[in-house]
């Protein structure tokens, strides 16, 4: 009996001893353990950092790049663009112009020249050009059915191409043009359908030039008319350029870096949900320029976003240009860390920068120029 007491004291003892060495060494081996997870998931964490930075700062570079070529083109587009408006010279020595198109030595070549009916032509006239004018004299019908659908088919055109004369030819040519064609279609010689209509045509556009004072005032009212739409155009363009310029200013934000102006995109979100918070799964109301970042794609993708004008805008190319300023910039935070003020409203301070407290917040208020 007392052999197996002994015995069992000496288990006891091992097992108390065991146990005294063991569980140290297990609470350590578990400290450890949650020692190196934290290690190895602040390393994930610091590799998908470094793996974002590296992302943006290359985004940043291909768009630098961008920049400098086009940059680069325009700036010598406008060197070749110099070097071929000086090739005009070319048009005004006459190479390049002919009836349609006239240049200032056309018109003064024609001046020079004496018509076949002894009168010249003068300046007023020949500045008349027409969208469907003929570039020559055509040949005249030599049966009445051509000369009928011709006419029928120029019905709504100008005179001049209804004849089939130029607006440049002497007045004899339109004379003899009506005299040709009036006796293949008039309704005395010509028993055709569609006929008489045709001589009403001939009839009417020859009205309007037969005569020498009429073609004057014909071609005045046709050159006022062309002057008056191309008024009209113009005016069209600049109002176009202005609504455009309107629309780019209404739509961009000065940058205080680069001194351009960044494009800024309306986002389909209320004032009142507008920051998506991480710690609270919900989105935050937002105040009058206010700047939050939201990211993406386990903080790969990183927009900027931004209050203004009562709306929610998408200010990341701005941002990108104000990286070093939004450098403290987190994604995703409860409270608001920046806040774009117009220079017109901080027009009294001397500082661009400087810390605004609201209670239990602080944040960085950026002043740029309106």
């Amino acid at each position: 009996m007392l052999a197996d007491y002994v015995q069992v004291q000496n288990k006891t003892s091992h097992g108390t001893v065991r146990a005294l060495v063991c569980r140290p060494f297990k609470q350590h081996l578990s400290r450890w353990g949650e020692m190196g997870l934290q290690i190895m998931f602040w390393f994930l964490h610091l590799l998908s950092d470094v793996l974002g930075m590296s992302i943006r700062l290359f985004v940043h570079l291909v768009g630098f790049v961008y920049d400098s070529v086009c940059v680069w083109s325009l700036h010598r587009w406008r060197k070749v663009a110099s070097v071929l408006v000086k090739w005009r010279i070319f048009n005004f020595l006459g190479f390049s112009s002919g009836p349609k198109k006239i240049g200032s030595w056309w018109k003064f070549w024609r001046w020079g020249k004496t018509s076949k009916s002894g009168i010249k032509t003068p300046p007023e006239e020949v500045d008349v050009t027409f969208k469907d004018g003929l570039e020559s004299n055509m040949a005249l019908p030599s049966t009445g059915d051509e000369a009928m659908k011709r006419l029928l088919g120029c019905k709504g055109k100008d005179p001049y191409s209804i004849l089939g004369v130029t607006p440049y030819c002497p007045d004899d040519d339109i004379k003899r043009y009506y005299k040709r064609q009036a006796f293949l279609v008039h309704p005395d010689k010509n028993n055709q359908p569609g006929a008489e209509e045709a001589f009403k045509i001939l009839v009417h556009a020859f009205e309007l030039i037969g005569e020498p004072e009429r073609r004057k005032a014909y071609d005045r009212r046709v050159a006022e008319t062309q002057q008056v739409e191309q008024a009209w155009s113009e005016l069209s363009d600049l109002l176009s350029q202005l609504h455009q310029k309107m629309e780019y200013a209404a739509n961009t934000i000065r940058c205080t870096n680069c001194g351009k102006r960044h494009r800024r995109v309306n986002v389909d979100r209320p004032c009142y949900a507008a920051r998506e918070c991480a710690q609270c799964k919900i989105r935050h109301a937002a105040r009058e320029g206010d700047i939050w970042a939201e990211s993406s794609m386990f903080g790969f993708l990183w927009h900027y976003f931004a209050c203004m004008d009562g709306a929610v805008y998408d200010i990341t190319e701005w941002a990108a240009c104000q990286a070093e300023n939004l450098r403290h910039l987190r994604a995703n935070t409860h409270n608001v860390q920046y806040r774009i003020v117009l220079g017109k409203q901080q027009a009294q301070q001397s500082s661009s920068w400087h810390h605004r407290h609201r209670p239990s917040q602080k944040f960085v208020e950026l002043n740029i120029p309106p």
